[in-house]
């Protein structure tokens, strides 16, 4: 903002100063007015004013004294001279006092809108020059922060570069935290990282933004002089984190590396804060975390936690969105009462389920199924989701999707496959077992494919598929039933007997003797 004083204990002058020139059209937003030099001075004072046009020769304080005076308290004010006298003298002290430009009376309304107008470039060029050099140094600095906790700077290059940080490299104790955010924007992260420059309670400390989307907060003491022990450092960031979501209504996981003793092994601490940010996936948002206090679940949780998903593949063959909604509960309910597993296991067991509903669709013959068309978009969402309720979530979308497109589906092209082969060689004797390697199919699988979509077990369907033929051809041909009971795989004709009155309730002689001629 541009506001100008104009200044001379001629009223008429003055006047004619604020209507001769379109004040604003150039750039300027208010006009101040003083008749002296100390009114000049009591306004300079209560208004924020960059550029003063003032007489020289004035009562109480002439305008020379007056620069002097507004020099004294900021010395990037810019200033231009009126005078009705063409004394070198005077234009002598002005140019000494820094002025732009010298102007006499009367007043040429041309030479003063240019002169003011190139008062204006010169501020504006200044303020981004200013903002230039600003942005350049945190740029700077936060380049060599982010070397600095990655351990890609040298100990010498620190050392040189010291200059440009908000604290030293010469401490006894460091420690990284990392704050994470729920739907922040980046003005708000802007304003968090603001909060936080003015209330680490540490000399040495600065934060800084890393990937557009977290904090990292750097703090370093001389032993413990500062109070950075966990407990002291804990209750700040309890604190921080209520008064962060009180106040600007954002959640916050925070993590925090161990204290390290040298600035070489700042980096150690950073990871110790990254690996505890993974934890958000189990404990939430609200939350600080130490490493030193889940460094013991890290030890104490399994290599690889398995859960059997069997069931669930036979739950979707099934198509009971109920059952199987119940059962992802149930997975994620375990999961969220054990501390002892890794997140990078839950985020595995996900990707798991993920492929399983993936094997379905295709051995189902499903078609424009999401999951088929976005597998490696899916699979990094899950890498990246931080926290269970979503993790759940989509895995429940994506079996719903799978279940609402497998109620349209009759057979898949394996079971139809079978269905043929079996109706076109009735007289062999048929296993599942040979089947299911013929089609490189688990056998225990196909059978429940199989029993899915066909609505009966693989042994029920071949002995109605065998009994249906000798039936047809009792009625239609004159075979002998011994001959028949042959053709359809039966090598003993008694059991065969058996079976097919079990089937029909009546003998095939029974069965012949009832056609009509």
């Amino acid at each position: 903002m541009n506001n100008i004083l104009l200044v001379d204990d001629e009223p008429w002058i003055l006047s004619g100063l604020k209507s001769i020139i379109d004040w604003h059209n150039i750039g300027i937003d208010n006009i101040f007015t003083a008749s002296n030099g100390e009114e000049a001075l009591e306004a300079f004072n209560n208004s924020n004013i960059n550029i003063v046009v003032t007489d020289i020769t004035m009562p109480k304080m002439n305008g020379l004294e007056l620069i002097k005076n507004i020099k004294a308290k900021n010395n990037k004010t810019k200033f231009v001279i009126l005078s009705g006298y063409d004394d070198f003298n005077y234009a002598k002290q002005a140019i000494s006092l820094g002025i732009e430009n010298y102007i006499l009376k009367p007043i040429n309304e041309e030479e003063l809108e240019s002169t003011i107008a190139n008062i204006i470039r010169k501020i504006n060029m200044e303020i981004t020059t200013q903002h230039i050099e600003n942005t350049d140094l945190q740029t700077l600095k936060e380049n060599i922060y982010l070397r600095w906790i990655t351990d890609s700077i040298s100990e010498s290059e620190l050392e040189t570069r010291e200059f440009v940080l908000n604290l030293s490299i010469h401490l006894d104790k460091y420690v990284v935290g990392m704050v994470k955010f729920k739907s922040a924007t980046m003005d708000m992260i802007k304003r968090i990282k603001k909060f936080f420059k003015g209330t680490l309670p540490f000399k040495n400390s600065d934060v800084f933004i890393k990937d557009n989307q977290y904090l990292i907060i750097i703090a370093g003491c001389v032993k413990d002089s500062e109070g950075t022990n966990q407990i002291n450092l804990l209750n700040y960031l309890e604190d921080s984190k209520n008064e962060i979501l009180n106040t600007y209504g954002v959640e916050t996981f925070i993590s925090v590396g161990n204290s390290v003793n040298l600035p070489e092994n700042l980096h150690k601490s950073y990871e110790e804060a990254l690996t505890c940010s993974e934890y958000l996936l189990l404990l939430g948002y609200n939350n600080v975390v130490f490493y030193e206090d889940i460094a013991s679940s890290f030890r104490e949780a399994s290599e690889g936690f398995e859960v059997e998903l069997e069931e669930f593949e036979r739950l979707l063959l099934q198509k009971n969105l109920k059952d199987i909604n119940f059962y992802i509960s149930n997975v994620f309910k375990s999961i969220r009462s054990s501390l002892k597993i890794k997140p990078k296991d839950i985020r595995n067991l996900s990707v798991r389920m993920i492929l399983v509903l993936r094997k379905v669709s295709i051995e189902l013959n499903v078609e424009d199924y999401n999951i088929n068309k976005y597998l490696n978009d899916i699979i990094l969402y899950i890498q990246q989701e931080e926290t269970l309720d979503m993790l759940e979530i989509r895995i429940k979308e994506e079996a719903r999707e799978l279940t609402m497109k497998i109620e349209n589906v009759e057979y898949t092209p394996v079971v139809q496959q079978i269905l043929n082969y079996i109706n076109d060689n009735y007289g062999e004797k048929h296993s599942l077992k040979i089947l299911a390697r013929k089609y490189n199919m688990n056998t225990s699988y196909l059978g429940q494919i199989f029993a899915k979509e066909v609505g009966c077990s693989f042994s029920d369907y071949i002995n109605k598929v065998k009994n249906e033929k000798a039936k047809e051809m009792l009625l239609n041909t004159n075979m002998k039933v011994n001959d028949i009971a042959k053709s359809i795989g039966f090598d003993d004709t008694s059991y065969f007997y058996k079976k097919f009155k079990t089937y029909f309730g009546i003998s095939p002689h029974e069965m012949r003797n009832s056609k009509k001629y």
